[in-house]
């Protein structure tokens, strides 16, 4: 993607945790305003996909982030 376009808003990120703490699926969504190409989306699910939760059991958890353009 183009660093250049600006990009801002909020992307809620749900987590499909397993019981071991491995990511199984993550969704993302721009919430309603925002401007992400859909790089940086594959891009953010990627490396969200790469973390390790400390779980002991099967989780589904959202949260959201928000990015400015400056």
């Amino acid at each position: 993607y183009n660093w250049k376009t600006k990009m801002f808003g909020t992307l809620a990120i749900r987590l499909f945790i397993n019981a071991n703490g491995k990511i199984d699926a993550v969704e993302i969504s721009k919430t309603s305003g925002s401007k992400f190409s859909d790089a940086f989306i594959a891009d953010v699910e990627k490396e969200v996909k790469t973390w390790t939760i400390n779980v002991n059991e099967m989780t589904d958890y959202t949260f959201h982030m928000s990015f400015s353009s400056q």
